[in-house]
């Protein structure tokens, strides 16, 4: 697929995939801590990692198996350069 367009999924609940390989994943946290006042504080915390030049090795056995990782550079090479 170098330079190609590529099929783009979302799996459910927080990578992108491009070609079946994760390309990006989404990390959404919240609480709602409540203050000795009595009073309820609401925050969110959102964390996005996406492969852009380069993508990590996954093992695909063991516990620290994953999805076959990819990078954009791989679908964006006339674009890019």
């Amino acid at each position: 697929a170098d330079g190609a367009a590529g099929d783009v999924t979302v799996k459910w609940p927080n990578d992108v995939l491009v070609d079946r390989e994760k390309v990006a994943g989404i990390l959404i946290e919240s609480a709602t801590p409540r203050r000795e006042s009595g009073t309820t504080e609401y925050w969110y915390l959102i964390g996005v990692g996406v492969n852009v030049g380069w993508a990590p090795d996954v093992p695909t056995e063991g516990a620290d198996r994953g999805r076959k990782a990819t990078s954009l550079s791989r679908y964006c090479e006339a674009v890019c350069e």
